[in-house]
């Protein structure tokens, strides 16, 4: 895709958008930089009211692009994309507001894009939403998140704690003396995690097994160099709320996990915890007869209003892209799981993995503002641009617990292999 619009001119330099993967490119390139100007705006992009009253703009200029940013699924997006002419208004408060040129210039680049897209691909917008509705972006079927949000409400109850999100970010990286293994960091985090009752809880489990379940030995290094190497707990302080509350190691079978202990309830004992770790010389590219797959994985314990499962590769790893997905139940499996086949395993899922746009417009998240800066730090710390790397994102509102989110891709055949 061209950095910037095509002219409709010149019917030479005409872009071609004649595949559903080209069209949804396009739209998230819209919603990516629209909320980034939003929030280098410093107004919620999430919040309608708010965001007018301190852009001094009629919410009715501001509805759709809140409603664009409080969904992921794509049909919704597409059909709430503002004109032309309204998303220039909305552009100037936000420069007035604080948003920098090149976040209004990102604006109006993905902007041209989909006005060259409609135009061509389907003549105008009303031509353009029945062309959408003849695709398949189910991103989020309405009565399995209906259902899902049921159960958050009862299980925060029954627990006495929620989040409003909980994230996962694995990078993988080439080895520099190495090509054929790679490097691996890992951000998680449950942010806005709060009490119902002063309960303890688990906010990060210290762990590694085989695909049978049995645990196996790893190398682990805090991604804050101010960590010592002989790892306890990786935090990332600056990412964190301060001061933490008290957090107890506690050995288990499979390796150890990290309890807060119980405190003050709601808003008041709400906290952020973020992690984050290196695993050097983690894997090999290459397959062998009990690993053919490369995963990354987020067990979900906590009652969470909002799953984050980020997965960026680098462009040198040879991995076919983009990864699948599976989620797994972890009641009747509590660890491990078979690449194989395996239906009694698997819960139904709609919601589907979608490729980011290049760097770091794309890690832009309405619902966790700080996440794109949190991101930033960690490529900043592994010594590779944004841009060097696929991403890949899944999200999923009110995820089931206890269960689990992989995403697989298959490895190479080993050299001189049948």
């Amino acid at each position: 895709m061209s950095d910037s619009p095509t002219s409709p001119n010149n019917n030479s330099d005409l872009k071609v958008y004649g595949s559903p993967h080209e069209i949804l490119d396009v739209i998230l390139q819209v919603k990516d930089s629209l909320v980034q100007m939003l929030i280098a705006s410093g107004v919620d992009p999430t919040k309608t009211r708010q965001t007018a009253r301190m852009l001094s703009l009629d919410h009715n200029y501001v509805w759709p692009a809140t409603k664009i940013n409080n969904t992921d699924d794509i049909l919704v997006v597409a059909e709430h994309i503002p004109t032309v002419k309204r998303m220039e208004v909305l552009c100037t408060a936000c420069l007035k507001q604080g948003a920098s040129e090149a976040d209004i210039e990102a604006v109006r680049e993905a902007m041209g894009q989909f006005e060259e897209m409609v135009k061509h691909s389907a003549g105008d917008r009303e031509g353009f939403s029945d062309l959408m509705h003849g695709l398949s972006y189910d991103d989020v079927t309405s009565r399995q998140e209906a259902t899902r949000k049921m159960a958050f409400r009862a299980q925060s109850s029954l627990w006495g704690v929620q989040a409003s999100v909980n994230f996962k970010t694995v990078i993988h990286s080439p080895v520099a003396d190495a090509p054929d293994h790679f490097d691996c960091i890992r951000l998680g985090g449950l942010v806005g995690l709060r009490r119902l009752r002063p309960v303890p809880w688990s906010v990060y489990r210290m762990f590694a097994f085989n695909e049978d379940g049995s645990p196996t030995e790893q190398d682990y290094m805090p991604l804050d160099p101010e960590l010592s190497s002989d790892l306890e707990l990786p935090m990332l302080k600056e990412f964190c709320t301060h001061p933490m509350p008290e957090i107890n190691p506690v050995p288990t079978a499979h390796g150890k996990r990290f309890d807060i202990a119980s405190g003050a309830i709601g808003n008041i004992g709400a906290i952020d915890c973020v992690f984050g770790d290196l695993l050097p010389n983690f894997d090999s590219i290459y397959q062998s007869e009990d690993d053919l797959f490369q995963s990354a994985m987020i067990d979900l314990q906590t009652p969470t209003e909002m799953l984050l499962f980020d997965f960026f590769v680098h462009r040198d790893l040879p991995f076919p892209l983009p990864p699948s997905v599976m989620h797994l139940d972890r009641l009747n499996a509590t660890r491990g799981y078979s690449t194989k086949v395996n239906e009694w395993n698997q819960l139904p899922l709609s919601a589907k993995v979608r490729e980011l746009a290049p760097g770091l417009v794309g890690c832009s998240a309405p619902f966790y503002p700080q996440y794109r800066e949190i991101v930033d730090y960690a490529f900043s710390r592994l010594g590779h641009s944004a841009r060097d790397f696929r991403g890949f994102r899944f999200t999923m509102t009110y995820p089931t617990i206890p269960s689990a989110v992989v995403l697989n891709m298959s490895k190479l055949p080993a050299p001189g292999g049948d």
